[in-house]
């Protein structure tokens, strides 16, 4: 009798650790996509904005056609631009992503800044 409650309290017990470990390879998977694919979406918004002269409107409008269609499905996604500056070029956004769920919150904020080019003298 012992034998048979000890082998059920050990297979509940790696049932729940496989649970907890599939749980967190999903969070971490997520998350490693929505944050390559917001700092992608980020460089591809500075190489477009650094050609072009848009101003501070059309800014996010960009970023959000560049990243929609790579980010994962299943969230509620919310984004800010925070700083932008023509010369040099700077971009400052904040993303929030809540799985629908419930169950995940995601903030990342990212700023790039254009480097000035070097003149020799």
């Amino acid at each position: 009798m012992k034998g048979v409650v000890f082998s059920t309290t050990f297979f509940v017990l790696i049932f729940v650790i496989f649970l907890s470990f599939s749980n967190y390879i999903y969070f971490d998977h997520n998350r490693s996509l929505i944050n390559r694919s917001f700092k992608s979406a980020l460089i591809q918004t500075a190489e477009i904005q650094s050609e072009s002269q848009d101003n501070f409107d059309t800014i996010l409008d960009t970023f959000l056609l560049i990243i929609e269609d790579n980010l994962p499905k299943g969230f509620d996604y919310s984004f800010s631009l925070y700083g932008y500056h023509q010369d040099p070029l700077l971009i400052r956004i904040k993303l929030s992503a809540k799985s629908k769920h419930g169950n995940y919150h995601y903030e990342m904020e990212e700023t790039i800044v254009q480097k000035e080019a070097e003149t020799n003298e």
